[in-house]
């Protein structure tokens, strides 16, 4: 969804976005949540990984019969670390789903990034969907904030995938307005990285099947 006015949230008439949410990024995240939900979820073990306090995957996921389960660090009792290198030692269950929304960036080093991509899938049933989506611009591991794709490839290839697929959300906002709450000191640096016509943060979205 490159394009905010392919969105089925885009209001071509007002010249606005009417998903719900607080920020533009989190608008684009619930309608990248209600767009999983439109599969058939009906008794599917599906994973969130790093839930925090937000509640709107897990009230979709079980309104639409899924079995829902969660892993998250600041939540999670103290023999449950909640990162995602433990999903192994927690689970017993393999997912159909996995989801790890506004997460990724969190995972400090590249190292971490690959080393719980692989923990993932290891938990990941055949045929099943690991999905993230992240922030680029904005904040976290550098291969986000700067967008380096060759670097996130290379993370999410150690381990086989049956697909990967990348997609843009409010990467060309249209008539909305540049989301940009940056320091000048980043935004010059964008404003020679970014092919934006003004700077703005975006998410991305992959999917990646087993």
């Amino acid at each position: 969804m490159s394009d905010c006015i392919d969105c089925n949230s885009y209001d071509e008439e007002n010249s606005c976005c009417t998903s719900n949410g607080k920020s533009p990024i989190r608008k684009c995240i619930n309608e990248i949540i209600r767009n999983y939900c439109t599969q058939d979820l009906n008794n599917k073990n599906i994973l969130e990984i790093g839930y925090g306090r937000n509640r709107y995957f897990r009230k979709n996921v079980k309104e639409e019969g899924g079995r829902w389960f969660g892993l998250d660090p600041h939540t999670c009792g103290a023999t449950h670390k909640g990162v995602a290198k433990d999903a192994g030692e927690i689970f017993d269950e393999l997912f159909d789903i996995i989801y790890a929304g506004q997460t990724m960036e969190h995972w400090r080093s590249d190292e971490k990034v690959a080393e719980n991509i692989k923990s993932l899938h290891s938990v990941l049933k055949d045929g099943g969907w690991l999905y993230i989506n992240v922030p680029i611009y904005s904040h976290g591991n550098k291969m986000f904030v700067l967008y380096d794709e060759k670097k996130i490839l290379e993370c999410l290839n150690i381990c086989s995938w049956e697909k990967i697929e990348f997609e843009r959300w409010r990467y060309n906002y249209a008539s909305l307005a540049p989301f940009n709450p940056f320091r000048k000191k980043f935004a010059k640096k964008l404003s020679v990285i970014s092919s934006q016509e003004t700077p703005s943060i975006w998410v991305l979205e992959i999917r990646l099947k087993k």
